[in-house]
């Protein structure tokens, strides 16, 4: 006896959805502007488009990253701001 698999409407909307990185808290297109769709392997029909990230994204998300870290991080090991600013005084 064979299972009907049914999947929840919202997540197949959300699955359906255009999908992009999320960088600094905001979602961005890809640098390049790329884009890729998926496909239901059962269906063969698409079920969402992706965002291409390239290694100018990762850059982007590595710096919003480590601005992240010495936000956090400053007031964990205790030292001043001004201590631990990648900015040139």
């Amino acid at each position: 006896m064979a299972t009907e698999l049914r999947i929840d409407p919202r997540g197949q909307a959300f699955a359906r959805a255009d999908h992009l990185p999320l960088i600094g808290g905001d979602q961005v297109p890809a640098a390049s502007g790329k884009t890729f769709e998926t496909y239901d392997p059962a269906t063969g029909e698409p079920q969402g488009t992706f965002a291409e990230g390239d290694s100018e994204d990762i850059d982007r998300g590595r710096v919003i990253h480590r601005i992240g870290d010495l936000i956090v991080e400053t007031p964990d090991n205790g030292k001043p701001p001004r201590d631990s600013s990648p900015i040139p005084k």
